[in-house]
């Protein structure tokens, strides 16, 4: 099992809510050389955060598991065209096998240095002013997941979740500290968050977390 650890700059929050989509999804068994079509949306996130809906990645990274036939992908960088929707370099195309729903998929971005899932690789994460929050905002999307990947058709279409989120922390002196002119913290913890995180990226999900 694939394990990666992120090391973040500031303190991060780990949501792993996902959607789901309760609509009834039909089946389509006879796929085998239909192109795969790519879609993405980003959940919503409940603090300050980087990319959503309306607002996606340029490209992520996508594998596909088709029970070890042909049409198996791995690690293909897929590029924004139009709206939510997906396609990768040109000339390249990704098939369908016979049936899309024993298919196994995952996708991740993975900051604005687009790479390959390497195991053991430490990335950290910048966090300084806006435009790095958007840009090191870690996505992940998984199959394992309920709710991330929804076939339809011909379509894939990918729900990520947001991996990791900056934090902002605001303290208030109580009033026997007012007169103290140098205030330090100097340590804290807040249970559920962390600093460095061990994300596994098979299903998107926090392993562990130093605080």
């Amino acid at each position: 099992m694939r394990k990666e650890k992120i090391l973040a700059l500031t303190t991060f929050a780990i949501l792993l809510a996902s959607c789901s989509n309760d609509d009834e999804i039909p089946r389509f068994e006879n796929l085998e050389g239909t192109p795969i079509v790519i879609k993405a949306g980003v959940n919503n996130m409940i603090t300050r955060a980087g990319y959503d809906s309306s607002n996606l990645p340029d490209r992520f990274i996508v594998s596909i598991d088709q029970d070890g036939t042909e049409y198996d992908y791995d690690n293909v960088m897929m590029y924004r065209k139009t709206d939510n929707s997906y396609a990768p370099q040109e000339g390249t195309t990704l098939i369908w096998g016979s049936n899309a729903h024993q298919a196994t998929i995952k996708a991740y971005y993975l900051g604005p240095i687009q790479r390959t899932l390497e195991e053991g690789k430490v990335y950290s994460m910048l966090s300084s002013n806006d435009e790095n929050i958007r840009q090191y905002d870690y996505l992940g999307a998984s199959s394992a997941v309920e709710g991330d990947i929804q076939i339809s058709g011909s379509a894939v279409n990918i729900n990520f979740r947001h991996l990791a989120c900056k934090l902002d922390v605001n303290y208030t002196w109580s009033n026997e500290l007012k007169s103290i002119d140098d205030k330090k913290i100097t340590w804290n913890t807040h249970e559920g968050f962390g600093y460095k995180v061990t994300i596994n990226f098979e299903n998107g999900t926090v392993e562990k977390y130093d605080d």
